[in-house]
């Protein structure tokens, strides 16, 4: 109807409803190459999303965090009072769950419980210290997690650091 408004002003015709009707396939036409050709092009170019790192946060942890963070490798996860703060190479975020829910989804993971409040990547241990029983490990970014007296001597036989 628009189209057929707009012929008629600018042609300068009567107002006629049978050129209305000569419209509708032309017009059609246009809009269903115009969809299909925009449907291309979104799909063209619309961002690619990267699949997660292998050494990612497990699907339950993932679904909470920001996207940058979901893809990253996992270093840690800390628990703050009903919170988490996860630690991932690209930050960290705190999210909304129990740690004991985290542990029980982490399972599979290369990691450990090395105090009550954290779990840590095996492979973002970089050092550690050691001091009356119990232990201090340096992880990637430079995090420290503390190891009860307790976890102590399980981490010490895995010789992480």
């Amino acid at each position: 109807a628009w189209i057929w408004v707009l012929s008629t002003l600018v042609e300068q015709r009567n107002w006629n409803p049978g050129h209305l009707a000569l419209l509708v396939v032309p017009v059609f036409n246009v809009n269903v190459a115009v969809v299909i050709l925009a449907w291309l092009l979104r799909g063209a170019l619309a961002p690619r999303h990267r699949a997660p790192s292998p050494d990612a946060p497990p699907p339950e942890l993932r679904a909470k965090l920001p996207p940058r963070l979901a893809r990253a490798r996992l270093i840690a996860v800390e628990a703050e009072d009903h919170y988490l703060r996860i630690h991932t190479e690209a930050g960290a975020a705190l999210i909304l769950m129990s740690l004991s829910s985290a542990l029980a989804a982490l399972k599979d993971h290369d990691g450990l419980q090395v105090h009550r409040s954290w779990w840590v990547a095996r492979r973002a241990v970089e050092a550690a210290r050691w001091r009356k029983g119990r232990g201090v490990l340096t992880l990637t970014g430079g995090i420290e997690a503390p190891v009860s007296e307790r976890r102590a001597a399980a981490v010490r036989a895995l010789d992480w650091a």
